[in-house]
C-alpha cells in the first residue's frame, strides 16, 4: 500500500494512507505489508518456455497469501488490436507494420499497469510477453522508473526439444491463434515463430549488461538456477516459489477424516474420536486408495485423533503435520454453533460479517490459517501423488490455492465429510474430480449468510456494527494484541495432557491463582460461574490477563510439582 515517493512498513501507515493514495477498498493482508512499493514482474524467453505457466501460477500463490496480483498477457491484447492470425510471419522482425502494432500493444498494456498498480489497489502486475530485446526491456525499466515501480525479471530458458514439443502440444494447440488446431500444422507454424524470436532473443547477462537488475533465470524447467540481487522480501518470496514448483505429472487428493462424535452433535474443534460411519469411511478410503494404483503415494494427516484414525486404515506409513492441524476457534472450542450464538452473540455476529478476515478471541482467522499452510502449499508443489487428511477450514485453504478462489470465496467452500477431491494439475490450472465414498455423514457446512441486517445475519443491534471496538480481534489486529485471551491448545499426538481428557467442564478453574489476577476478575467474574459467562466478561473488561499456566480454560490439571 505505498505510492512511489512513500514507502510504508506498518500497520498504520497502511491504513492511513489508504484513502489519500489507494481509493479501492482493497483491505491490506499481513504479506501486503511486506511490500513498500508496487513490483512489476517482468516475465521474458523465447516461446513455449513456460512463461505464462510460471505468471499464472505465481498471480494464483500471491494473490493466495494476500498479495494482490493480476497478469497481463500481450498475448490478449495482440489478439484484440489484430482480430485473425495468419501465420508466423507476423512474428518476423522485418515486419515493420507488425513490429508497429506489438510495440502499441505492449504500451497500452503497460498503461494497464499503471492504472492497476495506482488506481486499482494492486500490489505487483506480471508483465507476461517475450520481452526478449534490450529495447524492450529498457523500455519497461523506464515505465518503471517514472513510476517508482520495482522490476523483477524471470527469464525462462529450455534448450530440451521434448519439453519444448510438449508444451507446444500441450498449450499451443488449443491457442486462439489455431482455431483449426491441426497438430501437424500448428506445430510446424509454432517452430517457425520461435525461430523469427530467436533471431533478435538478448538473453539477460548477468556479469555484464544486466548486472544490477534482480531477476531469476529458470533453465530447463526447474533443473537450475541463476539468481541475481534479489531487492526485497516479496522478491525473495517469489524466487523460493518458482524454485519449488514443476511440471511432473502427479496427482493431489484432498479429503477431511472420517465423521467423529463432535460432527454429530456439532461441536467445532477439539480432538474427538471417530464415530461408526467415520470409521467406515475409513475402511472406504483404503479401497479407493487402492483401487487408484498410486506409486510412491505420501499420506499427510494432521496432529488431531480424527486424521490419524483415519490414516491408520490405509495401512501405508504417513506423516503428521501439526500446522495441518483445524482452525483454532480459541474460547469457541468445542461449542456448537448455537452455543456459541447464545454465549457471545456479538462474536457471532462479527463472524457472519468478514468470515475470512474475524479471528475468534484466543483463536485464528482464516488469514491466518492461510499463514499458516503456506509451508504445507510449498511442499505440495515440490511433491508426487500425495493424499492430505485434513480438516474442514484446512480443506478450504488447499482448495482455494489450488482452485484460484478469493478471500470471500476460500470461507464458503463446500468440503463434505466422506469425500475426496481429486486434483490434477494441468498446463494453465488445475482438473478437479470429486469422489463420494457412499458413506453417510452429518452436513456441518454453514452457507454465506444472505441477510446481515436481520435474523440469519444476526445483526439486530446497531451497536454490533457501529462499535469499532468489536473488531478488536480481525486479521489485521497483531497475535499478541492486549485483548487476546491467551489458552493452551486441545490435546494433540505428541501433546498429551497431564491426565486423560474428560469432558470439559460447565465452570471455570482457577488452581493457585495470583492474587493480581484475582483483582483483575474480582470486579465481573465469579469463580463457580459458568465458563462461557465468565469468559465473556473477560473479554468486556478490555484489560490484558496473563493466565498462569495452572489456569484452565477447560479440564482443570494441576500445576507441575
Amino acid at each position: 500500500m505505498a505510492t512511489s515517493s512513500v514507502m510504508l512498513t506498518g500497520q498504520a501507515n497502511c491504513i492511513a494512507k489508504k484513502t489519500n493514495v489507494r481509493p479501492s477498498v482493497k483491505k491490506c493482508s499481513w504479506a501486503s505489508y511486506m511490500t513498500n512499493s508496487p513490483t512489476v514482474i517482468v516475465m521474458m524467453g523465447l516461446p513455449a518456455r513456460g512463461k505464462t505457466y510460471m505468471s499464472k501460477k505465481l498471480t494464483r500463490y500471491l494473490n493466495w497469501i494476500g498479495v494482490p496480483t493480476k497478469v497481463f498477457n500481450l498475448g490478449v491484447y495482440r489478439r484484440e488490436a489484430v482480430r485473425s492470425y495468419k501465420s508466423y510471419d507476423f512474428f518476423r522482425h522485418d515486419n515493420e507494420e507488425a513490429m508497429k502494432i506489438r510495440k502499441q500493444c505492449a504500451l497500452v498494456a503497460l498503461e494497464d499497469v499503471k492504472m492497476y498498480l495506482t488506481k486499482e489497489g494492486g500490489q505487483i502486475a506480471v508483465f507476461d510477453a517475450t520481452n526478449t530485446t534490450r529495447e524492450r526491456r529498457d523500455l519497461i525499466l523506464s515505465f518503471a522508473q517514472d513510476n517508482a515501480y520495482k522490476v523483477f525479471f524471470v527469464e525462462s530458458v529450455c534448450d530440451d526439444p521434448d519439453v519444448i514439443a510438449a508444451n507446444i502440444l500441450e498449450v499451443k494447440v488449443s491457442s486462439p491463434d489455431y482455431p483449426e488446431r491441426h497438430r501437424e500444422l500448428v506445430m510446424d507454424d509454432f517452430l517457425k515463430r520461435i525461430e523469427c524470436y530467436k533471431v533478435t532473443y538478448q538473453p539477460l547477462e548477468p556479469d555484464d549488461y544486466d548486472k544490477d537488475l534482480s531477476f531469476i533465470k529458470v533453465i530447463n524447467v526447474g533443473r537450475r538456477f541463476l539468481v541475481n540481487k534479489v531487492q526485497d522480501y516479496i522478491q525473495s518470496k517469489i524466487v523460493y516459489y518458482l524454485m519449488n514448483i514443476h511440471v511432473h505429472p502427479r496427482t493431489i487428493y484432498l479429503c477431511r477424516h472420517g465423521e467423529t462424535e463432535h460432527n454429530i452433535s456439532g461441536k467445532i474443534g477439539g480432538d474427538s474420536e471417530l464415530s461408526v460411519r467415520g470409521k467406515q469411511f475409513a475402511h472406504a478410503l483404503r479401497d479407493f486408495i487402492s483401487e487408484q494404483k498410486l506409486a510412491d503415494l505420501k499420506v499427510w494427516t494432521s496432529q488431531l485423533r480424527r486424521t490419524i484414525q483415519t490414516a491408520e486404515e490405509l495401512g501405508v506409513p504417513y506423516e503428521q503435520w501439526k500446522i495441518l492441524n483445524e482452525i483454532d476457534a480459541g474460547v469457541c472450542e468445542e461449542m456448537t454453533y448455537e452455543k456459541i450464538h447464545n454465549c457471545f452473540p456479538e462474536e457471532f455476529a462479527l463472524r457472519d460479517q468478514d468470515k475470512y478476515h474475524y479471528r475468534y478471541p484466543g483463536g485464528e482467522s482464516y488469514q491466518d490459517l492461510v499463514q499458516r499452510l503456506e509451508p504445507v502449499i510449498m511442499e505440495l508443489e515440490r511433491q508426487g501423488n500425495v493424499l492430505v487428511i485434513s480438516h474442514q477450514a484446512v480443506m478450504r485453504c488447499l482448495l482455494a490455492y489450488f482452485l484460484d478462489k478469493s478471500a470471500d470465496e476460500l470461507p464458503y467452500l463446500k468440503c463434505p465429510l466422506h469425500t475426496v477431491f481429486k486434483l490434477t494439475p494441468v498446463a494453465y490450472g488445475c482438473k478437479v474430480e470429486v469422489f463420494y465414498l457412499n458413506v453417510e455423514a452429518v452436513n456441518t457446512h454453514r452457507d454465506k449468510p444472505t441477510d446481515l441486517t436481520g435474523k440469519q445475519g444476526l445483526l439486530c443491534d446497531d451497536k454490533i456494527s457501529k462499535d469499532p471496538s468489536l473488531m478488536r480481534r480481525n486479521s489485521f489486529t497483531p497475535l499478541a494484541s492486549p485483548d487476546q485471551v491467551k489458552r493452551p491448545r486441545l490435546y494433540s499426538e505428541g501433546n498429551p495432557p497431564w491426565r486423560p481428557l474428560k469432558a470439559a467442564p460447565g465452570e471455570l478453574c482457577f488452581s493457585e491463582t495470583p492474587e493480581r489476577v484475582r483483582q483483575q476478575l474480582s470486579q465481573n467474574v465469579t469463580l463457580n460461574r459458568s465458563k462461557e459467562a465468565a469468559l465473556e466478561t473477560i473479554l468486556h473488561l478490555g484489560q490484558t490477563v496473563d493466565l498462569p499456566q495452572d489456569v484452565c480454560l477447560g479440564t482443570c490439571v494441576p500445576p507441575v510439582s
